[in-house]
């Protein structure tokens, strides 16, 4: 029932990128091109600004941007009140998610969310906890879901499970066949640490000063953009880091990777779910919301 070519639009507004937005919507860059070119021709004016690699909205544009969402929102209400009488489940949801949530955990719910309800389609969008949060403030994404604590009153936040951040190691360093390393032990090792902006990486500074470690005194060798990077390095030998437990249960499974406990030192964190408060949710997106509080968490172990 959506427009395409104005869900197109609003993904090339926000990411002022022709480029990502046809990333993130598993399309060419052509075909958006192609796309906004059609809008730009039915009313006649630039919707953009095209200077060597960069874009940027025109007046016509920053107007469509605005009435395109209130658009969106129509359809959403209509598509709501319609799905209330009918029982039936359609529509799109647009959802957010750091790197650890989004990689490993939120696909396999989709999934099975999807397997019930077949003809909702999902746009997931998975960055840095900062990324995630500025496209919730825009209010491009429906709903985020991000491991640390955001502090915005207007945005409510809502527990849905727990996460442990664990020491790794290769199978063959030589702190992989302790049961149990001290603080100390950690000195002068080599360490990966996720990128400016992950929340991984915040919550992992903040529990380290609060066991009374200095996170800027660690060896740090490498900063990377990922999980799966992090995870390359390590088991490649070059150094140790701290991840989510979620993100490594496959190589500890296979055995090229070890978990090694910190004495003393639990690292919890919380992932929540973050949106507008009193936000007006598509029939969709609150069938989903359902979904995902009483969702069987013990099913992702069983996978």
């Amino acid at each position: 029932m959506i427009d395409s070519r104005l869900l197109i639009f609003l993904k090339s507004a926000d990411k002022l990128s022709f480029s990502e937005a046809a990333k993130e919507l598993l399309l060419t860059q052509p075909a958006v091109s192609f796309q906004i070119k059609k809008l730009e021709d039915y009313f006649g004016i630039p919707l953009f600004y095209r200077e060597k690699n960069r874009i940027s909205l025109t007046e016509a544009g920053e107007i469509l941007f605005r009435q395109a969402k209130k658009i969106l929102s129509c359809y959403e209400e209509a598509e709501r009140a319609i799905g209330q009488i009918s029982g039936i489940v359609q529509g799109r949801m647009m959802v957010g998610a750091s790197t650890t949530m989004g990689e490993y955990i939120l696909p396999k719910i989709l999934g099975d969310f999807e397997g019930r309800y077949p003809d909702v389609k999902t746009l997931l969008e998975i960055g840095n906890s900062d990324r995630i949060l500025n496209g919730v403030l825009s209010r491009y994404l429906d709903v985020g879901i991000l491991a640390e604590e955001v502090k915005n009153r207007e945005l409510h936040q809502e527990k849905i499970i727990e996460d442990e951040l664990v020491l790794i190691t290769s199978s063959k360093h030589p702190l992989a066949g302790k049961k149990k390393i001290s603080l100390q032990d950690l000195e002068g090792q080599r360490f990966i640490a996720r990128e400016k902006g992950s929340g991984t990486r915040k919550e992992i500074e903040s529990h380290l000063k609060k066991a009374g470690i200095d996170p800027q005194k660690l060896r740090t060798t490498m900063w990377l953009g990922s999980s799966e990077a992090v995870k390359g390095a390590v088991e490649g030998g070059l150094g140790i880091s701290i991840l989510s437990r979620w993100a490594i249960q496959k190589e500890v499974r296979l055995g090229t990777l070890r978990e090694v406990p910190i004495q003393g030192v639990r690292m919890i964190r919380d992932f929540k779910l973050i949106y507008y408060k009193g936000k007006e949710f598509s029939h969709a997106m609150g069938v989903f919301l359902k979904f995902l509080k009483e969702y069987d968490w013990s099913r992702l172990c069983r996978k």
